[in-house]
């Protein structure tokens, strides 16, 4: 038994005695429960075959196809030849029309006395003896591609190449050229971590004289006071010897009454 759900529209039951056998009946989802409406009955003497439905429409297109009624129709299985004896009658070629191909038996289409295939009348070659070559599996010959070109030549001397030119233009940095003083001032003194600037008062917390030295001497570049002084004055203590002349000098002319207090 197998459960195939289908329809069975304006259908009747049928009531199936032996030698008939029922082929479908419906289920137990619908009433009638459990009736056969398909029978089918076989005449083994005459051969004869009898199948009655108990409604035409189960087969009609509007329910075979969108009702899924297809899934009544079991297929036979895909007959398979038997290769066992296919492989022994070997068979060149098959013309159409030579044959009955709708028999049942598929092992009687091969003839083996059709055809047959034999090497008995070719005659024994013996090349290799006539034309004196060795009996060896043959080797790689390397091809030989043509050229459009001569091959090149190694020069004796290697190309002499000319050194770069220097740069046109001299390489400066925009930065220190351009920038005011009081900007590259606050740049190195930025750069001295051990530069304490306090209540507007600048105290030198560093360790050595070496780096107030070398602070003061960066000033006095920015602010051009090397070149005022000799060449053997130029030490951090000549450099703050001349900025207090220049302070008190600055005084002494009383510049601070031309100034207007805002």
């Amino acid at each position: 038994c197998r459960n195939i759900p289908f329809l069975y529209p304006y259908g009747t039951t049928l009531t199936v005695s032996k030698p008939a056998v029922a082929i479908l009946s419906t289920g137990t989802a619908c009433y009638p429960i459990c009736r056969p409406i398909c029978a089918l009955r076989h005449v083994s003497d005459s051969g004869g075959k009898l199948v009655v439905v108990g409604s035409t429409m189960l087969m009609h297109d509007q329910y075979f196809d969108k009702e899924e009624n297809a899934a009544i129709v079991i297929t036979d299985y895909s007959c398979i030849p038997n290769t066992l004896s296919l492989a022994s009658r070997i068979k060149g070629s098959v013309q159409e029309g030579e044959n009955d191909f709708t028999a049942h038996d598929l092992a009687k289409l091969p003839d083996r006395c059709l055809y047959n295939m034999t090497l008995s009348h070719f005659a024994a070659l013996r090349a290799y003896e006539e034309l004196k070559v060795k009996h060896e599996p043959l080797g790689l010959i390397p091809p030989k591609f043509f050229t459009p070109l001569p091959p090149l030549h190694i020069s004796i001397y290697p190309a002499i190449f000319r050194c770069p030119p220097p740069p046109e233009l001299e390489l400066f940095d925009l930065d220190e050229v351009l920038s005011f003083e009081d900007v590259r001032m606050a740049q190195i003194t930025n750069q001295c971590p051990q530069l304490c600037v306090i209540s507007c008062r600048i105290s030198f917390a560093l360790d050595g004289e070496d780096d107030i030295d070398a602070y003061v001497s960066a000033c006095a570049d920015i602010l051009g006071i090397h070149d005022r002084l000799p060449k053997d004055q130029q030490s951090a203590k000549h450099v703050l010897q001349f900025l207090l002349d220049q302070l008190v000098e600055f005084k002494k002319l009383n510049h601070v009454d031309d100034f207007t207090v805002s």
